[in-house]
């Protein structure tokens, strides 16, 4: 009986093991973090560290003075500037079975910016960023998405809406009003109800906007990403909430 109760009692604690010490293939991880960020997984708040997981369903949240960078199994990377909000809806990775592989994920407010890996590469399809303007769909890039309230956008005496500024790649911004094309270099607006379009200078805003955070970063994941195009496709039926 003894040694049974022996037996059973190891062989859950095996059980447990299995189930919690190998991560996830699916599984991203935060590689950098400077001030507030917050992770809120399965109803549960967690103070962001270097090493946090990020899963499916994941929304990390930063603080006024918070940047967070993580990487994902496909060798893409994210860097959220303070004041923003992202959630990883779904990241299925698997380098055997490339056509299954999917990421989706959407962006409630803030700024991002990005360097694609390999989901989205062969598939625009399998890869989308779900924002209140737009769903940004990629086939490998880099590039800086803002989303600005109509109070963000007036105290820094701009339109709100989306910005999207292109490092490398190309972007293709359409809705109802129009379809525009931007090339590496070149930075987009989209308003409500506005066709895409081309603005001629970067905003104040946009300039350097991870300056701070990149050179404490000392090249963590530099070089990752794949060159190509992003589609972005507009819904203009949604607004971005302004903040209180």
């Amino acid at each position: 009986m003894f040694r049974g109760h022996k037996f059973l009692v190891g062989f859950i604690l095996i059980s447990i093991s299995l189930l919690s010490g190998p991560v996830s293939a699916a599984e991203g991880r935060v590689v950098f973090i400077k001030g507030g960020v917050n992770l809120e997984f399965n109803n549960k708040n967690i103070i962001a560290k270097e090493g946090s997981a990020i899963q499916d369903g994941t929304i990390v949240k930063t603080a006024s003075d918070g940047y967070v960078r993580w990487q994902m199994p496909d060798e893409s990377s994210f860097s959220l500037k303070p004041d923003s909000v992202f959630t990883v809806q779904m990241h299925k990775f698997d380098a055997s079975k490339a056509q299954e592989n999917k990421a989706i994920y959407k962006f409630v407010k803030g700024g991002f910016n990005t360097i694609s890996g390999l989901i989205g590469g062969n598939n625009k399809g399998d890869y989308k960023v779900e924002t209140t303007y737009a769903t940004m769909g990629i086939r490998g890039t880099e590039y800086t998405a803002v989303i600005l309230s109509e109070s963000e956008a007036s105290a820094l005496g701009v339109e709100p809406g989306l910005y999207v500024s292109v490092t490398s790649g190309s972007v293709v911004i359409t809705n109802e009003q129009g379809t525009q094309i931007v090339a590496a270099g070149e930075i987009a607006f989209v308003g409500e109800n506005t066709a895409p379009t081309l603005i001629p200078n970067a905003p104040g805003f946009l300039i350097n906007i991870f300056s701070g955070f990149e050179s404490s970063i000392s090249g963590n994941d530099s070089g990752f990403g794949m060159e190509g195009d992003i589609e972005i496709d507009v819904d203009v039926e949604h607004k971005d909430p302004s903040p209180s």
